[in-house]
């Protein structure tokens, strides 16, 4: 699963990587080749409110209809309407009298009020039609909107619609307008016919339309797409990125089980050639037990050790065989004893003692058990204080605590003592490492407490 998301995501990179890169190569040749229609200076001359569309149409931003009714009224009795009082309607008023009473207007009285008139577009040209002036001041001419014959713009313009005009006034870069194509940038507008845009487009293996779905990537009005064939060479070098990651991904299972197997036959190898050389060491103890009364005590006491070795070998293999199993149950095989007794075999070993809030006769893995309470013994003896303890409480879970009385350290320390010694026999990395890894496989967890300092053995009943 993991594979298939890094491939999706190595192509949404790698497409969207290209595409910018393809698209900003474009759009810088296609810039050099444009011809300039209108220059910036030339646009800034004029107020936008007075380029864009919206300037033909009536301000409802700030007048509802009833306001536009009573200024019509206005123009159909040529008298004031005592409805309005908003000072923006009060200058349309005054100007709309004006003309229904042919009283012509200065040049200043536009200078002073707004540009746009409240029913759509400007107090300029609405004075200029009703009057049919041919060849009007060039005061006045500044002040009509971009559609009106008379602005200085309106040829030049005149092949981009209203809503190409709107976007590029708006600060986009690029408009695509039936076949031309329109550009925005700090020298100006230009625009490039369709052969020539087609031209550098194909050269940049691009796709441009005013498609509406199906886009790599869509700005303005234009969905920007890389041509189908470049887009099969990037997916057979995607589908060959993802088939090169799901044969790395089977090569290393394959590996790993390899591996897993070669260990398994060496443990079972092992296990198969060690049970005749502890038989052999089994007969042996037996025949010295026998002539056990007749031996001196330093001898009696070494044939002791010899009988807790063999036996501690021969269960050792017993229980190897059972871990190559893959049933749980084989691997870590129960025992039935009650908890004093297993506690007390494993800390007469060590000559320390033990507290218990109740005594109960359970069924767990305690071979596998007090390997890993001598393993934490031994941690603490070695590492700890002087005075080692343990205490065990019985309830849902089993809890077996070594205390001691030494400083266990941070996790931090235990990592820089590692990275500064790493072939010290003295560091406690690795012990705890079985534990933690052998209470997981039994079901249970290995936990560490550093005040007091204190490893417990946690595990359900």
């Amino acid at each position: 699963m993991w594979v298939a998301w890094i491939a999706i995501l190595v192509s949404s990179q790698v497409m969207a990587s290209d595409l910018q890169t393809q698209l900003k190569g474009f759009y810088d040749e296609a810039w050099q080749a444009g011809t300039l229609m209108v220059a910036q200076p030339a646009l800034n001359a004029y107020p936008q409110a007075l380029l864009v569309s919206q300037a033909q149409y009536p301000d409802f931003e700030h007048f509802d209809w009833q306001d536009l009714s009573a200024l019509y009224q206005v123009v159909q009795t040529c008298q004031p309407n005592p409805r309005i009082v908003v000072p923006r309607l009060l200058v349309a008023q005054r100007f709309e009298l004006a003309l229904c009473r042919e009283q012509p207007l200065p040049v200043e009285w536009f200078e002073k009020n707004p540009l746009l008139h409240p029913a759509g577009g400007s107090y300029a040209e609405r004075y200029l039609s009703h009057y049919a002036i041919k060849t009007p001041p060039p005061e006045l001419v500044e002040r009509v909107t971009l559609a009106n014959k008379n602005h200085p713009l309106h040829d030049a313009l005149a092949a981009l619609s209203q809503s190409g005009r709107d976007a590029l006034l708006n600060g986009y870069r690029a408009y695509l307008d039936g076949d031309r194509l329109w550009l925005n940038g700090e020298e100006g507008w230009k625009a490039l016919p369709r052969t020539q845009w087609m031209s550098i487009a194909d050269n940049y293996r691009l796709s441009l339309s005013t498609h509406s779905t199906g886009c790599d990537y869509r700005y303005g009005n234009i969905c920007n797409q890389l041509h189908p064939a470049y887009r099969g060479v990037m997916i057979a070098i995607l589908v060959a990125i993802f088939g090169a990651l799901v044969l790395g991904l089977a090569r290393s299972v394959y590996d790993r089980y390899q591996q897993r197997r070669e260990r398994q036959f060496i443990l079972q190898l092992l296990t198969h050639e060690l049970r005749t050389p502890i038989a052999s060491l089994g007969l042996t103890v037996e025949m010295l037990r026998n002539q056990f009364d007749k031996l001196d005590d330093c001898t009696q006491d070494v044939l002791w050790r010899l009988l807790a070795d063999h036996q501690r070998l021969n269960q050792l293999t017993e229980t190897s065989k059972g871990y190559l199993s893959t049933d749980k149950s084989e691997q870590f095989k129960t025992q039935t004893a009650s908890l004093s007794e297993w506690l007390d075999n494993v800390c007469d070993c060590y000559d320390i003692d033990y507290t218990l809030n109740q005594d109960k006769t359970l069924t767990l893995p305690f071979y596998w058990l007090s390997i890993c309470l001598k393993n934490l013994i031994q941690n603490a003896h070695q590492h700890g204080g002087n005075k080692v303890w343990i205490r065990v409480h019985v309830g849902k879970r089993i809890r077996v605590c070594v205390y001691d009385d030494g400083a266990f350290p941070s996790w931090w320390q235990r990592v820089w003592r590692r990275c500064k010694a790493p072939k010290s026999e003295h560091n406690m990395g690795i012990g705890l490492f079985l534990v933690a890894r052998l209470m997981r496989q039994m079901g249970g967890k290995l936990l560490i407490r550093r005040h007091p300092t204190c490893c417990m053995l946690e595990l359900p009943q």
